[in-house]
């Protein structure tokens, strides 16, 4: 199995596995999956949002993605972050949707501060014919490879309580919690809540 960045040829299976890993901040942000699906292929078309090659990677198998995997030192993310935020500006999608900025801002306050030393793990998602198969343990280890190698201190991610599966794969991968935030949108009245984990390498 190989970790690649390039994506050619699955770039329907990267946005579906990208969609399924971010599914809980989709429903509270967005106002129907069509309009997330289209914020989302727009930023990656144009390599600025946090999933974007070369962060976020697909692990094949024989030419066959598994799953995929996204990671972000701080400093990366701060930067790709605001040159989404930037594209969104320059865009349509607010106009013609007055509330998502509002929500945008919202959903950022349950999200981590990171610190400098920090990798981010931004995506995390296998394909629904691989799973039971090991593969999130698989990228869960690619990515601390990467953070040690890259002399980072602490592995850092965001899960939703609800996301079952997840939180017992960060646990059994030797996350631990260390805090918790919520925000509930008062036009929609739909909630996102994110629990924040940390993994120390020493």
């Amino acid at each position: 199995m190989d970790l690649t960045a390039d994506i050619s040829g699955h770039e329907q299976v990267f946005l579906d596995l990208e969609f399924q890993a971010s599914a809980p901040y989709t429903s509270f942000v967005f106002s129907s999956p069509e309009q997330a699906r289209e914020v989302r292929q727009y930023l990656l078309e144009k390599k600025l949002c946090e999933f974007s090659p070369p962060y976020g990677r697909l692990l094949c198998d024989a030419g066959q993605p598994l799953g995929m995997l996204a990671v972000l030192s701080g400093k990366e993310l701060g930067g790709r972050r605001l040159k989404a935020a930037h594209a969104l500006t320059r865009s349509d999608f607010l106009e013609r949707d007055p509330g998502l900025g509002a929500r945008l801002q919202l959903a950022g306050r349950t999200l981590l501060k990171l610190l400098p030393d920090d990798l981010y793990i931004s995506r995390v998602a296998t394909v629904p014919a691989a799973r039971g198969r090991g593969i999130g343990t698989r990228l869960i280890q690619e990515a601390e490879r990467e953070a040690r190698g890259r002399g980072c201190h602490r592995l850092v991610l965001e899960v939703s309580p609800t996301s079952t599966a997840a939180v017992q794969l960060y646990q059994r991968t030797g996350f631990e919690q260390i805090d918790s935030k919520q925000v509930v949108d008062p036009l929609t009245q739909r909630s996102l809540h994110y629990l924040h984990l940390v993994k120390h390498l020493g």
